[in-house]
Formats: C-alpha cells, structure tokens, sequence
C-alpha cells in the first residue's frame, strides 16, 4: 500500500515539474504522459486547484487559459487560445473536445497564399493574423466527446453539449446544445429528477 501511494505521488510530482515553467498550477494537478502546454510564457495558462489535465493546452500572441478548480480535460482534449478562454469550476470535457478562439489564420486568399509561401514556420504561423474572440464555459458544464467550441461563444452554467456537437452560438444556461451546428435542445434542465 506504501509503495503504491509513494510511487503516485513521484510519478504527480514528476509531471507536475515538467509544466510549472509553462503555466500557473494550484494545487492537486494530475498530469499523465500525453498532457502537454505549448508555445506559451508562464503567466497565460492558470490552472486552479484540483484539476485533472490530459489533453493540449497551447495558447499564442499572449492569449490566457484560465481553468477553473474540480475540471476534469480527458485525453485527446485541445485546447487552443490567442485572445482569452476562461472555463469555470466543476466543468467536465470528456475526451477529444476541441476549443479554439481562433480560426489560426487569416480567412483572405491573398494572406493565406502569402502565408504557405513563407515557410512553415514563419511569423504568419502565429495566429496573430486569424479572427480570435474570447470564450466563457460557465461553471458545472458538460462537453460530449469530440464537441467543439469555437471562437467568441459562452456557455452558460450547468449547460451540456452533446458529443459531436459544433457550438458556433452562445448557449444559455441549465441547456443542452446539440447538432452541427449546435442548437438548443433542452431547456431547465435543473428541473430534471435527480438520480442520487
């Protein structure tokens, strides 16, 4: 029993280690081999307290991640950020959720052939030329496996979003969202019966 709690805790600690230079870690952060924080300076991804982090987190052109406390972001999870992302406490994403407040680079023809004929790792690369809005994921909500949020959307509290789903609109709370693009489907679901 010893051993089993020691060798976690060393294997915690060594994870934590590898990213406390790339972000802000509140206590009780669970890591595994495939989480992974990208291109960032320190100061733009803050993540709270008790947080379970296995997926992407990459944040370019000083966009901040804030990850609230009690989140849980499964593997296969990105999450990427050039302006603001600010996801509340208790959020759940189960795995391969996507969410990007940019679209990474600039929609007009002319710009993107400009770009590809740079080189591939010049400063047209940087996101800093593609459309980016913030996005708000409000406390206790839900993301399905592969949904995907894009740029300026908000999700109110308790909200879920079906697996698949596209959100390209804000949804409001006590919601489900679902579809490409996502729509609203449910309404109060607060006023669901409680299972336990």
């Amino acid at each position: 029993m010893f051993i089993k709690k020691f060798i976690r805790w060393a294997i915690i600690s060594y994870q934590k280690n590898q990213f406390k230079n790339k972000a802000v870690l509140g206590n009780n952060i669970i890591f595994n081999r495939k989480s992974k924080i990208i291109n960032t300076k320190r100061k733009n991804i803050i993540i709270s307290n008790n947080v379970l982090m296995f997926g992407l987190l990459q944040s370019k052109n000083d966009g901040v991640i804030k990850i609230g406390s009690n989140t849980s972001i499964r593997t296969g999870c990105k999450i990427f950020c050039a302006k603001e992302i600010k996801i509340g406490t208790n959020v759940i994403f189960a795995d391969n959720v996507i969410i990007s407040d940019t679209n990474h680079h600039p929609t007009h023809p002319d710009d993107r052939k400009k770009m590809i004929q740079s080189g591939w790792s010049t400063e047209l690369w940087s996101w800093k030329y593609g459309t980016s809005k913030a996005i708000s994921i409000g406390n206790n909500v839900w993301l399905g496996q592969y949904s995907r949020v894009t740029k300026g959307v908000k999700i109110g509290e308790n909200s879920i979003v079906a697996s698949n789903a596209v959100v390209t609109k804000d949804v409001p709370p006590n919601s489900i969202a679902a579809g490409n693009p996502a729509k609203i489907v449910k309404t109060n679901i607060q006023e669901e019966t409680r299972r336990f």
